[in-house]
């Protein structure tokens, strides 16, 4: 694979997702406050066979009391054979009427080092909750984020599962 420098917004972008609902008293603050996984695809250009970068993510949301938000997201990123790690703090604000959330994800804890000339990227915008049609009982958060920072001019469409257990 010849690869040219170029600058790839690798950001949070997570895919299709469900969460199990445990009861109906279950709140959707609570729903959001799940552990959540999947994995993100997004335009690579001529980086990747098919055009596609895809990045595994992990996410952990905690709302406060007075609707601000705070969490955890690690992305791994794994290129010809090698993964890269980011982890970050996320914030922003629960809206509980309209089921979504607004956050931002780049508070860099850590990150490994990209080769090629890639860089991890900002990003922020909504994440809103679903019922999965497929899957009575289940749920599914979904939204677009967009690059802030230098050089990512992008937006990610995502969905997330959650892991209750």
């Amino acid at each position: 694979l010849s690869i040219m420098k170029q600058t790839v917004a690798l950001c949070l972008l997570i895919t299709v997702c469900s969460i199990p609902v445990f009861s109906s008293a279950q709140t959707v603050k609570e729903i959001f406050q799940h552990s959540w996984s999947g994995s993100s695809v997004q335009d690579g250009g001529t980086l990747t066979k098919d055009g596609k970068i895809y990045i595994s993510q992990k996410l952990k949301i905690i709302i406060n009391s007075d609707n601000t938000l705070t969490g955890k997201n690690t992305a791994i990123f794994t290129l010809d054979g090698i993964s890269y790690t980011r982890v970050t703090t996320i914030k922003g604000t629960f809206y509980p009427d309209d089921q979504k959330i607004y956050i931002t994800d780049d508070y860099e804890q850590s990150a490994e080092k990209l080769p090629y000339g890639l860089f991890w990227c900002g990003a922020q915008g909504y994440l809103k909750v679903y019922r999965n049609a497929d899957k009575p009982r289940y749920y599914l958060l979904k939204g677009s984020l967009k690059g802030f920072t230098t050089g990512c001019d992008f937006t990610s469409d995502l969905e997330l599962k959650d892991n209750p257990y």
